[in-house]
């Protein structure tokens, strides 16, 4: 199976011999992400608690500073740090976090969440060839070519279709869901998770921005 390379980041696509016969390895208890991604707002930075990404699920301090954006509109929420990674907050303190913002003049920005549209396929809804074409292109706009966009949904396949058989989502899937889904069982497809996390911010912020 031939290799896509990102040349931007030298992140390498490769995929077992065997990728497409992984047979699919339990299903992770998703359950609501609130209350893990539930933080606390000091005078001037956000304080994560049990945060489900950081390595060793410690605590990380982020200062206004650090942050150059708040996207409010993702599910969940999130912020965007300095050096490019999304940091997600509790939906239920969205409030909080846009007073936090505007207290500090951050950034609210609308960013396409190339995840979303790569995720399409793996929702409980149809969509029917014009629909699917036009993913594809805005894939394509926002710097994730064809194929290199059949070589990620190859590799979160099994994963993803797990959680919609637990889930039956129909609506919509995002950054936190290939994560969270993916941390457990990313060792079946050939990937560590580190790897994989540094990627999928990779592609994150290739998203534009509207104005």
């Amino acid at each position: 199976m031939p290799t896509p390379t990102d040349a931007r980041q030298g992140f390498h696509l490769d995929m077992p011999a065997d990728s497409g016969n992984i047979l699919a390895y339990g299903v992770s208890e998703m359950g609501d992400p609130s209350n893990n991604l539930e933080v606390e707002f000091t005078a001037d930075a956000i304080l994560l608690g049990d945060y489900p990404f950081l390595k060793q699920n410690r605590r990380r301090l982020l200062t206004a500073k650090s942050i150059s954006e708040v996207l409010l509109d993702w599910a969940p929420p999130a912020v965007r740090t300095l050096d490019g990674e999304f940091i997600f907050i509790s939906a239920t303190q969205k409030d909080h976090l846009s007073k936090f913002a505007h207290r500090f003049n951050l950034p609210l920005t609308d960013r396409i969440d190339v995840w979303s549209l790569l995720l399409e396929p793996f929702l409980d809804t149809e969509f029917d060839e014009a629909h699917k074409k036009a993913t594809l292109k805005l894939l394509a706009d926002n710097g994730v070519p064809a194929d290199e966009v059949e070589k990620i949904r190859a590799l979160v396949n099994h994963r993803m279709f797990n959680l919609t058989f637990q889930t039956w989502e129909w609506v919509h899937y995002g950054l936190y869901d290939v994560l969270e889904t993916m941390q457990p069982h990313t060792w079946t497809t050939g990937w560590t998770f580190d790897r994989f996390y540094a990627y999928a911010m990779e592609l994150a912020n290739r998203g534009t921005v509207s104005d």
